[in-house]
């Protein structure tokens, strides 16, 4: 019985720790295929992020282009206004046909470069040119004031048309700047863009490793507590068994009663050393409480009344039961037969 008890609460115990082994492989094979999807999530959403910003960056570079177009559009348009203006004042004059020829030339130019290329350089070198001429123009002009009645009228455009120039050259100039100061704003904003979704990146990475180790963590020290629990068990058990053992060896070797004294204090030995500690084992527990000990005495009683059976009355001749005090007093005398 002892043997068969013993191997059954092994067989338990193994089959808890089956339980909790496949639990743990399972686990850790859930967060391995949670791992893999989450990094296929990462390098879409990667993927993704990278595609918004170049959709973004063009757009932005689009919009920059189209209003400085646009604004050397309308300054073009106000150039061409005064130069339709000077060229009515002083047409009256042959200088006016070279001044008319270059300006012309440049607004080709200009106009030209503008749908072909983006690059200022051209329109830099170009403006030199017209500022070139018209300063040689102003020189001839000036020249002539003496002899001519419309100096003066002249003087005036020459003047406003200068300001113009001056305000466009300007513009551009200004323009330039802003385009140079976008792109490398355009370019930090791309670097810090990177290093946010790297960072972010690197964020979820350790989390999802902290919380994959965590769960192994537990599940290892679930694992260990069972172990250890099945292996005190074991040695407990074995302990008991081989101390029970030398006490049933040196109880036989200095009992020389007979046979019938001997049968009865084995049985009662084996109920209280071994039955006892299988019992105890059953409710889990080494340190008893009023409770149990009750159930202990109770079931103690009843193997002692088993083992001395009924006894007759000397009054009546009846058989009936020994009480618990009569148990008692047989247990603890020398002669259990009196």
């Amino acid at each position: 019985m002892c043997i068969c008890v013993y191997c059954y609460h092994i067989y338990v115990h193994l089959c808890v720790l089956l339980s909790h082994i496949c639990s743990f492989v399972y686990t850790v094979i859930t967060y391995m295929f949670i791992c893999v999807y989450c990094y296929h999530i990462y390098v879409h959403l990667c993927v993704l992020l990278s595609h918004i910003c170049a959709f973004v960056c063009t757009v932005i570079t689009y919009m920059s282009i189209c209003v400085y177009c646009y604004h050397i559009y309308v300054h073009l348009c106000i150039l061409l206004s005064h130069i339709c203006a000077f060229v009515c004042t002083v047409i009256t004059y042959v200088h006016l046909c070279v001044l008319l020829s270059h300006i012309c030339s440049f607004v080709c130019t200009v106009i030209t470069y503008m749908f072909i290329c983006v690059y200022c350089y051209h329109i830099y070198v170009h403006l030199c040119v017209l500022l070139s001429h018209i300063c040689a123009f102003v020189y001839t002009v000036i020249t002539y004031m003496c002899i001519c009645v419309y100096c003066y009228h002249i003087y005036v455009h020459l003047c406003v048309l200068l300001s113009h120039i001056c305000s466009f050259v300007c513009t551009v100039i200004t323009y330039m700047c802003i385009c140079v100061y976008c792109y490398h704003i355009y370019v930090h904003l791309c670097v810090l863009l990177s290093h946010i979704c790297s960072f972010v990146c690197t964020v979820i990475t350790y989390m999802c490793i902290c919380v994959y180790c965590y769960h192994i963590y537990v599940h290892l020290c679930i694992l260990l507590s069972h172990i250890c629990a099945f292996v005190c068990t074991v040695i407990t058990y074995m302990f008991i068994c081989v101390y029970c053992y030398h006490i049933y060896v040196h109880l036989f070797t200095f009992m020389y009663i007979t046979d019938i004294y001997s049968t009865i204090f084995t049985a009662n030995l084996f109920c209280l050393i071994i039955i006892m500690a299988v019992v105890l084992y059953g409710c889990e527990t080494w340190s008893r409480t009023l409770r149990e000990e009750s159930r202990l005495r109770l079931f103690a009683n009843r193997a002692l009344k088993r083992i001395f059976g009924p006894k007759r009355d000397k009054v009546t001749g009846e058989w009936r039961k020994l009480h618990n005090k009569e148990l008692n007093d047989l247990y603890c005398s020398s002669d259990i037969f009196g």
